[in-house]
C-alpha cells in the first residue's frame, strides 16, 4: 500500500485576483502528511507516501493535468490517491452537451494559475476533474481517491450532475466553451431525445468540499497567518485523527468548527466510496502516548518530538502546554501521575517539533538524559475583541478587564493589539455614544448576533460580563483533545428521528442534521443513545447541548445525572431515559421571525468522573444584563478534563500536585438545524395581508397566491439548482440577503425571500399595479435593497425601494414566470438584497468637492476645503486629478482605481492630489451642476490662472457637465488642461426614462451578460439612483436641446480623449439558439423594455448604455483634435482592472494604441 498525494494552492494568479492563504494550506498539509501519515508496519515500502505540490506560478492548467495523471496516475489497486486544491472556485457557461447534468447550464471551476491569460487559458472544470479522476480508478476496483476542495463552487467540484475575511471565488468566465475544449472523450457523447448528451465515466472517490455550491469559501488571519476557514479546521480535527477516524466523523467535526468561525459556508461530504471507511485508508497514525523530550545542541534548547500536527496547542500567555515527565512509560499501564519525576512547559511550538523548559526532581534536567513527556494541561486561548469607537467610553471596560480576575486582568478575554490580532479578532465591541449603548458582534458576520448594552453605572461589567460569557462558550465549542488514545469508534453517538407514530429512524449521514416543524407546525422529535464499545473499561459520559444564544445545557441521561457511567463492552445509555425530547424554536422566536435555530450536540467521553455541571450557563439575550459566573479556582479538580472544564469557567491555569491518575477523554459533535416555517396566508386580488412582526404586504393587482416569508437556506432546499447570481456575491460589506426580521440570533440566516404559490394572474402585476412590501426595518443611507427572482434560467429585477420614511417600503411592478419547486407547482421566490456602498467616510452632501487618499488600503475621502486648498496651493502639487462620475451614483465607483491599476499600476503615481468631485444628478440640471463645479474650483483656487497641471476624467453624464464647463462657461477652458470622457452620450443616450435604464442595467448585471462581472458598487449606483425618481433623461436624450447647444459651443482648445466601450454583452446573450430568441431579446421582453432601446441598439458596437457612435460625436476639427479611443469594456468598467483601465494607462504613458 502506498499513498500519493498532489497538492495544488494559488496565492498568485496571472490575471484574476490574488489571494492570501492557499500556499500555507498546501504548507500545513504536507506537514501533516509528512509527520502523521507513516508505515503501520516495517514490511512498508520506503516510498509509502509521496507527496507532489504545485503553487502559484508551477500550478498550470497543464501542469495540474500531468500532475494528476503521471503522480497520482502511479496509484495501484489499493493505493491511496489524494488530490488537494486551495485557490479561486468558480463558474463557466457549459456547452449543451453538458446542459442535462447542470441544471444552471453552469460547470463549476478550479481556477488555475494561467486561467484565463489567453483565448485556450481555461479554468479545470467538474467534468474534466470528474473524467481525470475516473481515469485513475481505470481497472483498480480498490483504489482509495480522495478529493478535498477548498475554493468557492467546491460543493459540486466532481459531481457527476449540478455554491472580513477573504472569499476564495473569482467571476465567471462567460467565453464560449465548446465540447472540444475539455479533456473529456468525444466517444462519451451519445444522442439521448435529438440531443448530444455527455455521459461522464465513473471514478468513485470521497469528497471534501469547503462549502456547498451557492456559498463562499472564506480565509481568514488564523494564529498570524492567513489560512482557509475550511483547511484549518479540516486539519485541526485531524490532530487527533487515529487510523480509525471515518469521514462522517471528520465531516460533523469539521461542519461544527468552520459554522462556528464564519457564517454561511457549509462543508460538504459528498461519497462515492463508504463514509465510514477511514480517512486515507487507515494511514494516518494516532499521536504518541508521550514525546520524547530530549536537548537539541543545535537549538541550544530542550524540544519534545510533537508540534502543531500533532495537536500541541501554541503558547496563549500566560498558559501554555504543560507536561509531566517520566524516565519511561509503559501505555499497557495505568499512568499515575504521582509517579512524575518532572514538569515541563512548551515555550516555542513549531509543526513537527517544540522547545521546552522544566525541571526533574527540582534539579535542571540532565543534557544527557531523554524522558517521556506527558500532555497534561493545554492552554485555552482567550477570545480576542477589537474596540471601536469613542475612546472615554471605552475607558471603563479596559478598566474592568484589567483587574476583573480578583484584582489581575482577565484570562478570558483580551484586547486587540497588533494589527494581525485585530485581523483575527473573534468579536467587536464598539461604544456608540449616538445609539447610547455599548455593542458587541461577532466580527465575521457582524449582523448576525448583536448583544447591545445600555450605558449605566454598570454598563461597562456587564460588558466584561458578557464577553466572559461568550469566552467560555466558545471555548466549550471547541472543546478537543488533540493527544486522545481513544478511536474514533470507541464510544458511539447515535441520534434518532421519531415520526408521528413513535418509529424511531437512525440518523447515519455526515455534516449536520436538519429538521423542520411538521405541517401541523409540531416541532420534531429525537433520542438520543449512547453506546460504549471500549472492549475492557466503564467510561463516564456526558452530553451538552450549545444553543445558538450561547447557553450551555447538560442533558439528563439517566436519574437527571449529566454525567453517567457505561459499562464496557457494548454498554449503553439514553439520554432522558429512552424518551423522545422536541428540538423547539420558542414561539417568542418564531413571532419575531426566527425560522432556523442550529444546536451543537456535544458529547464528552472520559476515563474518569467529572461533573459537566460547571459547564452550564444560561443564554444571552439581545439586551444584556450580568450574567454573574465564576472567576476564580474554586473547584479543585484532578484530571486534565476536569482541569480544562475548570478553566473553561475560571481561567486559572490549575497544575496541581493533587492529581493521581491520568485521565483520557474526547469529544464528539453533531449539529442539529431545526426549522420552522413561517405562516402561510392567502392573498387576494386587491388584498392587504400582515405576514410576520410588522411587515405588510399589499396587492394592488389582480393576482392571487398563498404567500409567506423564508429565509434563503430555506428556500435554497426546495428550489433545484438554485444559486445567487454571481454579480450579488460578496463580503458582509458589500452585500447580504435583506433580513426583514432583524432578530439579530446567532445562526439565524433572517427572513428575506417572499415565497407565492398557487400563483394565479401573476402577469397583472405591474408598474401601475404592484405589490408593496413594508418592512419595520430602516436603511442606512448607504444600503439599498434590489428584489430579484428567476425567470427559468434568467434572473429579474423585479422592483425598487420607494419610501423610507417608516421602515422600507418595497415595490414590485412584475413577477417572473412561476416555477415548480420539490413539492409545488406555480410557485415564486422572490429574493431580497442588500447592497451596501462604501461612502469612505463622509455623509452624502452635493455639490461637494472633496480629497482623495488611501489609508490603510482602503480610500478616505476629506470635503475639507480649506485644507484642499492649502494643498493645492502647496509648492510640491503640480499635477491635480479630478474624478465626475455619471448618471450611476457617486465617485466612489470610480476613485479606487487611482490606486488599483493592473500589474501594479498607479493613476495616483502620476498626480500629486486626486480630487472628486459628486452632485445631485435628477433634479439638478448639466448647465447648473456645470455652474457649481467652477464654483468649487475657484472656492479651491483651482480658478483660472491656478499654474498647475489640471486634468478631469469625466465618466457618462459627468463628460457632458465637464463640456459645459470648458466649452460654454466663462473661463473654464482655462482652468482644465485635459479632458478624459468616459462613456459620456455625446450623441444622446437610447435610455429615455430613468427606469427603464436602471432595469435595463440591472437585468444584464443580474445574468452576468457584461464580458467583465460588474463590481457592487455597480449596483449600489443603480438603486440609488432609480430610488430617487422616475422620470425622464430629457438633457441625455438623442436631440436634446442641451446636446444640440454642446454642438454649437466654442473649440476650448485643450487637448480630449475619449473612451468608446465597445464591448456590451457577450456574443453567446445575442445569439438564437433552437428556434429560441437571444438571451437579450428574451430579457429585454420580461422586464418590459425591448422596444425601448431596441435591439438595433445592441447589434451596433455599444458600452451597454451608450452606443460607440454617439460617444464619439465631438467635432474633430478642434485645435487639438480629440483623441478617440475605442475600449473592449462596457459602461460599468471603464474603471476596473480587468475592464477599460489598462488601456488608460497605456494612453497615460503614450504607449502605442490602435485609435
Amino acid at each position: 500500500m502506498k499513498v500519493y498525494a498532489l497538492l495544488v494552492g494559488i496565492n498568485e494568479y496571472a490575471v484574476v485576483r490574488d489571494l492570501s492563504g492557499c500556499v500555507q494550506d498546501v504548507q500545513r498539509m504536507t506537514e501533516f502528511l509528512q509527520a502523521r501519515v507513516i508505515p503501520p508496519e516495517t514490511a512498508y515500502p520506503d516510498d509509502f507516501l509521496q507527496i507532489k505540490t504545485l503553487t502559484n506560478a508551477e500550478a498550470t492548467r497543464s501542469a495540474i493535468i500531468e500532475a494528476f495523471q503521471t503522480h497520482l496516475g502511479q496509484a495501484g489497486d489499493g493505493d491511496v490517491a489524494f488530490f488537494y486544491y486551495s485557490g479561486h472556485g468558480s463558474e463557466e457557461n457549459a456547452p449543451p452537451e453538458f446542459w442535462h447534468l447542470a441544471p444552471t447550464r453552469r460547470n463549476q471551476t478550479l481556477v488555475c494559475h494561467d486561467s484565463r491569460s489567453s483565448s485556450t487559458a481555461w479554468d479545470l472544470a467538474d467534468k474534466e476533474l470528474g473524467y481525470l479522476i475516473s481515469q485513475l480508478a481505470q481497472g483498480k476496483a480498490n483504489l482509495h481517491t480522495l478529493v478535498i476542495l477548498d475554493s468557492c463552487h467546491s460543493g459540486s467540484g466532481t459531481r457527476d450532475f449540478s455554491e472580513d475575511g477573504g472569499v476564495r471565488m473569482e467571476t465567471a468566465d462567460l467565453r464560449e466553451r465548446k465540447l472540444a475544449d475539455y479533456i473529456v472523450p468525444a466517444d462519451a457523447v451519445e444522442l439521448v431525445t435529438g440531443e448530444q448528451w455527455y455521459r461522464p465515466p465513473e471514478g468513485k472517490h470521497i469528497l471534501l468540499a469547503a462549502c456547498r455550491p451557492d456559498e463562499l469559501a472564506k480565509e481568514r488571519v488564523i494564529e498570524h497567518e492567513t489560512r482557509g476557514v475550511f483547511s484549518y479546521h479540516l486539519l485541526t480535527a485531524l490532530q487527533s485523527a487515529g487510523p480509525n477516524l471515518t469521514y462522517r466523523s471528520l465531516a460533523k467535526h469539521v461542519n461544527a468548527l468552520v459554522r462556528l468561525m464564519v457564517s454561511d459556508q457549509t462543508p460538504q461530504l459528498e461519497a462515492g466510496l463508504s463514509e465510514d471507511q477511514p480517512f486515507l485508508g487507515g494511514t494516518v497514525q494516532k499521536t504518541p502516548l508521550a514525546y520524547t523530550a530530549r536537548y537539541d545542541h543545535k537549538l541550544t534548547s530542550w524540544v519534545i518530538d510533537g508540534g502543531t500536527i500533532h495537536g500541541i496547542a501554541s503558547q496563549t500567555k500566560p498558559e501554555t502546554t504543560t507536561l509531566a515527565l517520566f524516565p519511561t512509560l509503559d501505555a499497557a499501564t495505568t499512568l499515575d501521575l504521582t509517579q512524575a519525576k518532572g514538569q515541563a512547559r512548551v515555550t516555542f511550538v513549531g509543526p513537527a517539533e517544540s522547545k521546552i523548559e522544566g525541571t526533574y526532581d527540582g534539579q535542571p534536567l540532565d543534557k544527557r538524559q531523554t524522558y517521556q513527556a506527558l500532555v497534561v494541561g493545554t492552554p485555552l486561548s482567550p477570545l480576542v475583541v477589537k474596540f471601536e469607537g469613542d475612546e472615554a467610553l471605552l475607558a471603563p471596560i479596559r478598566d474592568d478587564l484589567a483587574t476583573i480576575n480578583q484584582g489581575v486582568p482577565s484570562l478570558l478575554v483580551k484586547e486587540t493589539i497588533t494589527e494581525s490580532e485585530s485581523e483575527a479578532a473573534d468579536l467587536r465591541l464598539e461604544a456608540l455614544p449616538a445609539e447610547n449603548l455599548y455593542r458587541l458582534s461577532r466580527v465575521s458576520d457582524p449582523n448576525r448576533f448583536v448583544v447591545d448594552t445600555p450605558f449605566s453605572d454598570k454598563a461597562a461589567q456587564e460588558t466584561v460580563d458578557c464577553m466572559e460569557h461568550m469566552s467560555r462558550w466558545l471555548t466549550t465549542y471547541k472543546l478537543a483533545n488533540p493527544h486522545t488514545k481513544f478511536k474514533d469508534d470507541d464510544v458511539v453517538m447515535e441520534l434518532y428521528t421519531v415520526d408521528a407514530s413513535g418509529d424511531a429512524t437512525l440518523f447515519d449521514g455526515g455534516g449536520e442534521l436538519q429538521l423542520a416543524y411538521n405541517a401541523a407546525d409540531e416541532p420534531p422529535l429525537i433520542k438520543i443513545k449512547i453506546v460504549n464499545n471500549y472492549p475492557d473499561r466503564e467510561l463516564y459520559c456526558s452530553l451538552l447541548n450549545l444553543t445558538a444564544s450561547y447557553g450551555i445545557q447538560a442533558a439528563p441521561i439517566q436519574d437527571n445525572n449529566n454525567v453517567i457511567n457505561i459499562p464496557a463492552g457494548g454498554g449503553e445509555a439514553w439520554v432522558v431515559g429512552g424518551e423522545s425530547f422536541p428540538m423547539i424554536i420558542p414561539d417568542e422566536k418564531w413571532q419575531a421571525g426566527v425560522t432556523e435555530i442550529k444546536d451543537l450536540f456535544k458529547l464528552i467521553v472520559s476515563t474518569t468522573d467529572f461533573d459537566a455541571g460547571l459547564l452550564e450557563q444560561s443564554a444571552l439575550m439581545t439586551t444584556v444584563r450580568a450574567t454573574g459566573g465564576v472567576r476564580g479556582d474554586e473547584h479543585g479538580q484532578e484530571d486534565t478534563l476536569s482541569r480544562l472544564m475548570a478553566r473553561v469557567g475560571s481561567r486559572a491555569a490549575n497544575w496541581g500536585a493533587s492529581a493521581k491518575v491520568y485521565s483520557d477523554w474526547y469529544t464528539q459533535d453533531l449539529v442539529v438545524s431545526t426549522m420552522r416555517p413561517q405562516m402561510t396566508r392567502s392573498l387576494g386580488a386587491e388584498d392587504r395581508v400582515v405576514l410576520s412582526n410588522g411587515i405588510r404586504l399589499e396587492n394592488k393587482s389582480q393576482m392571487t397566491a398563498t404567500v409567506r416569508l423564508m429565509s434563503e437556506p430555506e428556500s435554497e432546499r426546495s428550489i433545484i439548482g438554485w444559486s445567487i447570481p454571481n454579480w450579488l456575491r460578496g463580503d458582509a460589506t458589500q452585500t447580504a440577503p435583506f433580513a426583514m426580521n432583524a432578530t439579530r440570533a446567532l445562526d439565524d440566516p433572517g427572513l428575506s425571500v417572499l415565497a407565492l404559490e398557487e400563483v394565479q394572474n401573476y402577469d397583472k402585476v405591474s408598474q401601475a399595479e404592484p405589490l408593496k412590501l413594508t418592512v419595520p426595518v430602516t436603511l442606512a443611507q448607504n444600503e439599498y435593497v434590489l428584489p430579484f427572482g428567476r425567470d427559468g434560467d434568467l434572473y429579474l429585477p423585479l422592483g425598487r425601494v420607494t419610501n423610507r420614511a417608516a421602515g422600507t417600503e418595497i415595490t414590485l411592478e412584475r413577477m417572473p414566470d412561476p416555477e415548480q419547486t420539490r413539492s409545488l407547482t406555480n410557485s415564486i421566490r422572490i429574493y431580497f438584497q442588500k447592497v451596501i456602498a462604501d461612502t469612505f467616510g463622509l455623509e452624502p452632501k452635493y455639490p461637494r468637492l472633496v480629497m482623495a487618499e488611501q489609508q490603510n488600503d482602503k480610500v478616505v475621502y476629506s470635503d475639507d476645503l480649506q485644507a484642499i486648498e492649502n494643498r493645492i496651493k502647496a509648492v510640491e502639487t503640480k499635477r491635480i486629478l479630478l474624478y465626475i462620475h455619471g448618471i450611476i451614483g457617486e465617485t466612489q465607483y470610480m476613485v479606487p482605481s487611482a490606486w488599483d491599476g493592473p500589474e501594479g499600476k498607479r493613476i495616483a503615481d502620476q498626480y500629486d492630489l486626486i480630487l472628486a468631485f459628486d452632485y445631485e444628478n435628477l433634479a439638478t440640471g448639466i448647465k447648473e451642476t456645470a455652474e457649481a463645479l467652477r464654483e468649487k474650483l475657484r472656492a479651491v483656487g483651482l480658478g483660472t490662472g491656478h499654474g498647475k497641471t489640471f486634468h478631469i476624467f469625466a465618466h457618462s453624464m459627468g463628460g457632458l457637465v465637464s463640456r459645459w464647463l470648458v466649452e460654454h462657461l466663462d473661463g473654464g477652458n482655462e482652468m482644465v488642461q485635459h479632458l478624459f470622457l468616459f462613456g459620456t452620450p455625446n450623441g444622446g443616450s437610447p435610455w429615455p426614462k430613468v427606469q427603464d435604464y436602471v432595469f435595463g442595467l440591472l437585468t444584464i448585471g443580474l445574468n452576468s451578460l457584461a464580458p467583465v462581472t460588474w463590481p457592487v458598487s455597480a449596483a449600489t449606483g443603480l438603486l440609488a439612483f432609480i430610488e430617487k425618481q422616475d422620470k425622464m433623461l430629457d438633457e441625455m436624450a438623442v436631440s436634446s436641446e442641451l446636446l444640440e447647444d454642446l454642438a454649437k459651443g466654442r473649440d476650448p482648445n485643450l487637448p480630449y480623449t475619449i473612451f468608446a466601450g465597445n464591448t456590451s454583452i457577450i456574443e453567446a446573450a445575442q445569439q438564437a439558439v433552437d428556434g429560441r430568441p437571444s438571451v437579450i431579446e428574451r430579457l429585454l421582453r420580461k422586464v418590459n423594455l425591448h422596444n425601448v432601446a431596441g435591439l438595433a441598439f445592441f447589434n451596433a458596437p455599444n458600452d451597454v448604455a451608450v452606443s460607440v457612435e454617439s460617444i464619439l460625436t465631438v467635432p474633430d476639427h478642434r485645435t487639438p483634435a480629440p483623441v478617440k479611443v475605442e475600449v473592449a469594456c462596457d459602461h460599468m468598467t471603464y474603471f476596473v482592472p480587468t475592464g477599460g483601465l489598462s488601456v488608460l494607462h497605456s494612453v497615460l504613458n503614450d504607449d502605442p494604441l490602435e485609435v
